[in-house]
């Protein structure tokens, strides 16, 4: 269906601002309120063209699209992209206002409609002993748009590397190949009705450990328009 517009001319009048301006709104508020035959029949007023080509970002490896918002990333080699979290930049105590955001792991994007969002991770750490008598541990959250995200949800642990003995000799030293490496791996899922832009979304962290170090990884981000 067209647009009706309030105001047309013919040959030599006069252009008036208070017209443009009234056909203008009309562009506006036919844009905001489409009706079902503006679309679906045969002579609809948005066409093919109307609708926005997905486009793929290879910096970020995120794709969006008319549907939704889709991409990851990973780290599949020992020695490539390694991630880590340390409590040389902790508080002293766990609390909502100072995690550390877990490097490699962040997404920002824009969502642009009603959506729902899962967010997936699988890490495998190592986590050596620093020479500390306690042993330390890492927990991993996700957080959304905000670090301050610990209420309510179930942490991920990876503790310290054990300590070992022979008889009454410490052996604290055995490779963290052997006693220090572990895997975590979880998801979040979560809908909201409206749009939100620069969003951010990942994992963030907690850690008495000296180095709890990400050595393969991977994050996935699924959004599905309303």
């Amino acid at each position: 269906m067209a647009i009706t517009f309030p105001k047309t001319w013919s040959g030599g009048e006069v252009v008036d601002a208070i017209d443009m301006k009234n056909n203008l709104d009309a562009m506006r508020d036919k844009q905001q309120k489409l009706a079902l035959a503006d679309i679906d029949t045969a002579a609809a007023w948005v066409q093919t063209p109307h609708i926005m080509q997905g486009r793929y970002d290879s910096v970020t490896n995120i794709t969006h699209n008319v549907s939704g918002v889709f991409g990851g990333r990973n780290n599949g080699g020992t020695w490539e992209r390694t991630s880590y979290v340390t409590r040389w930049m902790m508080p002293a105590t766990l609390n909502d206002n100072a995690p550390q955001f877990v490097p490699l792991s962040c997404i920002q994007i824009d969502l642009t409609a009603g959506h729902t969002v899962l967010f997936q991770w699988w890490m495998n750490h190592q986590s050596p002993r620093d020479g500390l008598a306690a042993a330390g541990n890492t927990q991993f959250y996700v957080y959304q748009n905000s670090g301050d995200t610990f209420a309510g949800q179930r942490a991920h642990h990876v503790p310290e590397q054990p300590v070992h003995s022979f008889g009454s000799v410490p052996l604290s030293n055995t490779p963290a190949l052997l006693d220090g490496t572990y895997m975590t791996n979880g998801h979040k899922l979560f809908s909201s009705g409206s749009e939100k832009l620069n969003y951010g979304i990942g994992l963030n962290a907690w850690s008495s450990a000296g180095k709890c170090q990400q050595v393969a990884w991977g994050v996935s981000l699924e959004v599905f328009y309303m």
